[in-house]
């Protein structure tokens, strides 16, 4: 389908899940004409309804914010004075969800167990990580492995590790409060660390998306525009102010069709695109405009009130030319999305999908789907929980869509064969390497395009919804850590550490006998998160400096007495 080149509004023309709190939003239309234009918002129940505009940031759209919310179930007509991408004419009419009765959630929780396979530190004693065990047998590509462990004993939180798996930075959060999708990304041209944080309930993220700069400072926060919760399944950078991200929202269906009951209630899956810098949503899709339970493969839940997850967005690959790729888990298949009218152009797998799919290329309970450039398209397969119980996969697939066929490229397993009931990703990297998470399995692997293992990482406690690897540097805004404890013979040894700091090369021991009389003793170079460095006999006070390669001072540590030093 061909861009369209009129002006694009959300929630789209037939939407009929749209909250009642929603903007109207406009895309490709400059905002000081957008803003002169005749636009009325009509509700079938609410009557007229009066708004603020809000420019994008670019200055090619904006969105108009109703002064009161709309009523459950009506149907709201917007007419403008303009033509509208995927509307007859200048007409939006969309309908506003219903609220499901006797809605039923759950927490997802995990017990506390004993603090078993977890990373202590003296400096540090706050970070509990997991432990992460790497074996190397070729060549690595280069940058830092980004984990976000979850689901065991101890701390879980954002986690960066050095190529050998020793710690660089750790986040660790309060109980009831996980992470997902770590990653390094590019905001305004500048590299940023990326990531989901909040709970999880009835398997979906309720919180925000964070960006961070190299200080570990969050510089912007995105969250769901409309009324909705960030999910935790995807968070995307793109362009310059642009992220991409998933939300849930529990409306009420009739299930009668699909064996269900008639006041039922269903998960509607939904992408949108929030501009960063306003909060304003630039793109808004609802999975049930689009897709009906009827393609769902998982059985309708068991408990009262309990929504039908039937199509679980958990993947989104925009693209340049105005299209999206959208991952639903819970109906096998992926969608390729017109971003100007929301529209669904063809259909990847499951129960009819648009291209005939060849031998090897079907997969199931998918996750992370993304276009690679040239037709080539990445699925990390799950296929557990299928009839045959089949092992994890990530699939490298060519798309033919002018033949309408679907080709495999490569196929990559896990030696042993991993059974994986969700999560799991695919990133390729520069050099050509595949690096897999196998999602609710504790592994990373890193493998050649012929498939031959070239990293293995292993959780010693829980796992990690993604894994990705990239090139990072960070410089914390405190000062080093600096701990003291006695060592064998009755030495004192100075226990240095800084969280997240990436260029120290090595550490220089300050001793004296006042902390405002410390001079350098030695130095030593950095081994790992945590170095030992002895302390001389004689000093009553020791403080450490972080050094680069090249002699540069990054930071010093405050002063320590080495009276009374524990064991």
């Amino acid at each position: 389908m061909p861009p369209c080149h009129r002006v694009s509004v959300f929630p789209s023309p037939g939407t009929p899940t749209a909250s009642a709190t929603t903007q109207i939003s406009f895309r490709g239309r400059a905002f000081a004409r957008l803003e002169r234009s005749p636009v009325s918002v009509i509700g079938s129940r609410t009557g007229r309804h009066r708004g603020r505009w809000v420019a994008d940031s670019d200055g090619q759209g904006g969105s108009l914010f109703p002064t009161r919310p709309f009523a459950a179930g009506e149907t709201v007509t917007v007419l403008t004075g303009f033509a509208l991408c995927g509307a007859s004419r200048d007409r939006d009419q969309f309908q506003v969800a219903v609220p499901p009765a006797g809605l039923r959630l759950f927490r997802t929780s995990t017990a506390a167990g004993p603090a078993t396979g977890l990373q202590h530190f003296r400096s540090a004693p706050g970070l509990q990580p997991p432990r992460v065990a790497v074996s190397r047998s070729g060549h690595s590509a280069p940058g830092d492995l980004l984990l976000a462990p979850k689901e065991g004993d101890g701390s879980g939180g954002p986690m960066i590790l050095g190529p050998n798996g020793h710690l660089i930075w750790f986040d660790p959060l309060p109980g009831g409060t996980k992470a997902t999708n770590l990653r390094v990304q590019r905001l305004q041209g500048a590299p940023v660390l990326t990531w989901w944080q909040g709970q999880v309930v009835s398997g979906h993220g309720r919180g925000e998306d964070l960006i961070a700069n190299r200080h570990y400072r969050v510089v912007a926060t995105v969250r769901a525009g409309n009324g909705y919760a960030a999910d935790l399944h995807e968070f995307l950078l793109r362009g310059r102010d642009t992220a991409w991200i998933t939300a849930f929202s529990p409306v009420a269906r009739d299930l009668s069709q699909v064996g269900g009951p008639a006041d039922g209630a269903v998960w509607d899956g939904i992408v949108e695109a929030i501009d960063i810098p306003t909060g304003n949503v630039l793109f808004e899709w609802h999975s049930l405009g689009h897709v009906g339970p009827s393609a769902a493969y998982p059985p309708l839940p068991t408990v009262a009130g309990a929504p039908y997850d039937y199509f679980h967005v958990n993947g989104i690959s925009p693209q340049p030319g105005g299209t999206v790729l959208i991952s639903s888990r819970n109906t096998d298949s992926a969608y390729e999305v017109s971003q100007a009218t929301g529209r669904v152009l063809w259909r990847l797998g499951g129960r009819s999908s648009s291209l005939r799919m060849e031998g090897g290329t079907f997969f199931r309970l998918q996750h992370d789907v993304e276009w690679r450039g040239n037709g080539l398209v990445s699925v990390f397969d799950d296929e557990d929980q299928s009839p045959r119980r089949l092992p994890a996969r990530a699939l490298l697939l060519r798309v033919h869509l002018r033949l309408r066929t679907v080709t495999l490229v490569g196929a990559y397993g896990h030696a042993p064969p991993l059974l994986d009931s969700a999560q799991g990703n695919v990133q390729i990297l520069p050099d050509g390497h595949l690096l897999i998470g196998w999602g609710s399995q504790p592994a990373t692997t890193e493998v050649s395009r012929s498939g031959r293992v070239v990293m293995t990482a292993t959780l010693s406690a829980g796992n990690s919804y993604r894994a990705y690897r990239g090139r990072w540097t960070g410089l914390p805004p405190g000062p080093p850590q600096l701990a003291v404890g006695t060592r064998g013979g009755g030495g004192v040894t100075a226990y240095a550490s800084w969280n997240g700091a990436t260029e120290v090369h090595r550490w220089e021991l300050l001793a004296g006998s006042s902390p405002t009389a410390l001079a350098a003793v030695r130095s030593w170079r950095r081994r790992g998160f945590e170095t030992g460095l002895p302390v001389p006999v004689a000093a009553a006070y020791v403080a450490v400096r972080a050094e680069t390669s090249t002699g540069t001072v990054l930071g010093t540590s405050a002063a320590v007495s080495t009276a009374g030093a524990g064991g």
